[in-house]
C-alpha cells in the first residue's frame, strides 16, 4: 500500500521493467520509480526508516537499489546509502529484521561471492551533506568604462565581507545582497539601475562546504568577461565579449576539506548582462541512514554460508516459531539456514530437497498446527514439505495427492482462495495452464483449477500474487506473465457465503516485516497463522495484510512485531466483511 489509502498496490518485476501500479479503486495506475531503466531479479518492500510509507529494494544486475517513498506516489533513489561492494553479481534480496531490533535490514545473494547482510542502523544524527554549495550573493556595479574593469581591482578581490557596503557606479551604492540565481540556468545579472546595467562589473560569492578533499568539475558562462578565484587563487581569466550560454567554459575546482570560497567577476559592456553556473557531475547526497555491513560477523559474505553456491531467491520466513526470522536460499538443492543468538547457521539435514533455480518457494500452514510449511514449484511438477519443528521438514508431495501433477511449475501463493478457513495454493505455470490445489482440510489437496475456470488459458506465468484488490473480501491471482501481458483474475464473489473474510492490514513505526499475526478462538485454540514476509516466492512478496475466514464468533487477535512487541485486540465476527488494522493504536498484550 504504498499510499496509505488501504488499498493494496501491485508491484510487477521482470529481467527488462519494474512497474508500480496504483490502485485507485476503478483503475492501475502506473507511478514511475526515477532513473530506473532496467529490470531487476527481486523487488522487495519495507518501511526502512520507520515514517510509516514501504520503501522499495531492487536486486539489479548493477547492484541493489533503495528508493524511499516520499509520499504523494513519489520516489527518491537512495541507494547510495547502501555499503559499496567491489563488484556486483546480484542474484536475490529480501527485507530481514534479522536482529529483532524493529528495523528491516538487508539481505542480498550476491553470486558466488558469497549473501551479504546490511544492518539498517538507523538515522544519522547531524547528517549534512558531503558537498554543500552555499547562497549566492553579488555586490555591484562598478565601472567598467572602455573595458578597463576587468584588468581594474575593486575591493571585493581585496577582502569579501558581506555587511560592507561602497561607493559605485555613478553614485549607486554597492551593498552585498543574496543573489535569486539557480544553478543550471542563465541568471539575468541587469540588477541595477538602468544606466548602469551597461559598461559595469558585478561580482558574484559563494561558499563551498565539502566533507573532504576532491575535485568539483563545473561548467560556467558569462556575458561579457569571467574572472573566477577559489580560495583566493585565480583559475579562470576570460577577457572576452560574448552572449552568456551554458558550458562555455570548463574548470576543475580542487576544494580542500571544510569552508571553500568562490569569488566571480563579470564585466559588462552592452546588451545583455548574465552567468551561468552547474556542477557538471552532480553533487553527492547527505548520508542521512546508515547500513553496515555485517556478513562476516554472522557468518554469512565470501567464506561464510552459501558462499560456494549461487542462488537466485531468498525466502524469509521464522521456520520454527522463535520469533527470529530465518531464510531458505534457493541454491543447491536448497539451503535453510537459521537464525540464531550466535549468528546463522546452516542446517545440513533439514528434510528439504529441490531442483533449485527459476523457481519460487513459498511457505505457508497449509495444516493450521502454527507452522509454516514449505512448498516449491518445480518444472517438472511440485514438492510439499511439512514442517516437523525445530528446522525439520518432511516431503509429503505424494501423501498431499500433489505428485500428480507434472507440469512447469515456476511460482505459487498461498492463500484462501475458496473462502473455507485452510490455505489453499495457486501455482503459475509455463507450457500449460496455471493450476489451483484446493485444500481439502485432510492433508490432501484437490486440483479444481477447471471448477474455477483457470484451465481456459496458458498465461506462461512467471510470478503469482494473491489479493484482496477490490475489497469485496475475496482473493484475486496477479499473474505476471511471459510473452504477453500481466493480469488480474477476480475472485468469485460468490465464495464470501462460505465463511466471513476477516482483512488485517499490519502497520506501525517498527517491527511489519517479520511480524506474525496469530488467531485464536474464545476457548484459546488456534485458528490461523500469518507471518509477514520480507521475501518469497520468485524475487517478491506477498502484502503486508493478514486474512482469515472464520464463522460467527469471538476471537481473540494479536500481532508480535519482529521486535517482540505484541499487541492484541477482541474481534467479534458476523457476516460482513471485517476489515481493520493492527498498528501502534491497537492496545499492548498483556
Amino acid at each position: 500500500d504504498i499510499d496509505g489509502d488501504g488499498k493494496p498496490d501491485v508491484c510487477l518485476a521482470g529481467a527488462g521493467r519494474v512497474v508500480i501500479l496504483q490502485n485507485a479503486g476503478e483503475s492501475l495506475n502506473e507511478i514511475s520509480i526515477p532513473g530506473l531503466n532496467t529490470g531487476c531479479r527481486a523487488a522487495v518492500w519495507a518501511d526502512y526508516n520507520g515514517d510509516g510509507k514501504p520503501d522499495l529494494l531492487l536486486a539489479t544486475m548493477n547492484g541493489p537499489k533503495l528508493y524511499t517513498n516520499l509520499g504523494n506516489n513519489l520516489f527518491r533513489d537512495d541507494s547510495h546509502l547502501l555499503p559499496r561492494q567491489p563488484g556486483w553479481n546480484l542474484t536475490a534480496a529480501a527485507w530481514i529484521d534479522y536482529d529483532g531490533d524493529g528495523k528491516p535490514d538487508i539481505l542480498l545473494g550476491n553470486g558466488f561471492h558469497g549473501l551479504r547482510l546490511y544492518r539498517n542502523k538507523g538515522a544519522v544524527d547531524g547528517a549534512v551533506a558531503p558537498l554543500k554549495l552555499g547562497k549566492w550573493s553579488y555586490v555591484g556595479p562598478f565601472p567598467n568604462v572602455n573595458g578597463h574593469g576587468f584588468a581594474a581591482v575593486y575591493p571585493p578581490e581585496q577582502a569579501v565581507n558581506l555587511t560592507q557596503k561602497f561607493g559605485g557606479k555613478n553614485g549607486e551604492e554597492a551593498a552585498w545582497k543574496e543573489g535569486k540565481f539557480n544553478d543550471g540556468e542563465v541568471n539575468n545579472l541587469a540588477l541595477f539601475k538602468p544606466e548602469n546595467n551597461v559598461d559595469s562589473v558585478v561580482y558574484l560569492y559563494r561558499e563551498i562546504e565539502s566533507d573532504k578533499a576532491r575535485d568539483l568539475p563545473v561548467s560556467l558562462g558569462s556575458d561579457d568577461t569571467l574572472t573566477v578565484w577559489l580560495n583566493g587563487e585565480k583559475i579562470v581569466s576570460e577577457n572576452v565579449a560574448r552572449a552568456c550560454t551554458p558550458d562555455q567554459t570548463k574548470a576543475i575546482f580542487k576544494l580542500k576539506q571544510g569552508k571553500n570560497t568562490l569569488l566571480m567577476k563579470v564585466c559588462q559592456g552592452g546588451g545583455e548582462w548574465a552567468f551561468y553556473f552547474k556542477a557538471s557531475d552532480g553533487l553527492p547526497p547527505a548520508i542521512t541512514w546508515a547500513f553496515e555491513d555485517v556478513s562476516d560477523a554472522v557468518g554469512l559474505g565470501a567464506n561464510g554460508i552459501g558462499s560456494a553456491v549461487k542462488g537466485d531467491s531468498l525466502v524469509v520466513c521464522d521456520v520454527n516459531g522463535d520469533g527470529r526470522p530465518d531464510f531458505l536460499y534457493s541454491a543447491g538443492s536448497g539451503l535453510l539456514v537459521m537464525n540464531t543468538l550466535k549468528g546463522f547457521v546452516e542446517v545440513k539435514d533439514s528434510g528439504i530437497s529441490y531442483k533449485a533455480g527459476k523457481v519460487g518457494p513459498v511457505f505457508g500452514d497449509y495444516d493450521n498446527d502454527g507452522l509454516p510449511d514449505l512448498f516449491v514449484p518445480q518444472r517438472d511438477g511440485c514438492k510439499l514439505f511439512h514442517n516437523e519443528g525445530g528446522g525439520k521438514f518432511t516431503d509429503v508431495t505424494a501423501k498431499a495427492g500433489l505428485d500428480k501433477f507434472t507440469g512447469w511449475a515456476t511460482s505459487a501463493a498461498w492463500g484462501d482462495v475458496d473462502n473455507d478457513g485452510k490455505l489453499d495454493l495457486v501455482v503459475g505455470c509455463l507450457r500449460g495452464t496455471n493450476r489451483f490445489f484446493r485444500n481439502k482440510g485432510d492433508g490432501t489437496f484437490e486440483d479444481a483449477s477447471e471448477a474455477i475456470g483457470l484451465s481456459q488459458r496458458i498465461f506462461n506465468t512467471q510470478a503469482v500474487g494473491l489479493v484482496d484488490l477490490n475489497g469485496d473480501g475475496v482473493l484475486d491471482m496477479v499473474f505476471n506473465n511471459e510473452g504477453q501481458e500481466s493480469c488480474v483474475l477476480l475472485g468469485n464473489p460468490e465464495w464470501v457465503a462460505k465463511r466471513t473474510p476477516v482483512t488485517l492490514r499490519v502497520a506501525g513505526k517498527a517491527g511489519v516485516v517479520g511480524s506474525k499475526v496469530t488467531v485464536t478462538d474464545k476457548d484459546g485454540q488456534l485458528v490461523g497463522v500469518q507471518q509477514v514476509s520480507g521475501g518469497d516466492g520468485r524475487g517478491g512478496q506477498a502484502s503486508p495484510a493478514a486474512r482469515f475466514a472464520l464463522v460467527p464468533g469471538t476471537y481473540r487477535v494479536e500481532v508480535v512485531y519482529s521486535n517482540g512487541e505484541r499487541r492484541a485486540k477482541e474481534l467479534i465476527v458476523a457476516g460482513a466483511h471485517i476489515k481493520g488494522v493492527l498498528d501502534d493504536q491497537t492496545l499492548k498484550a498483556d
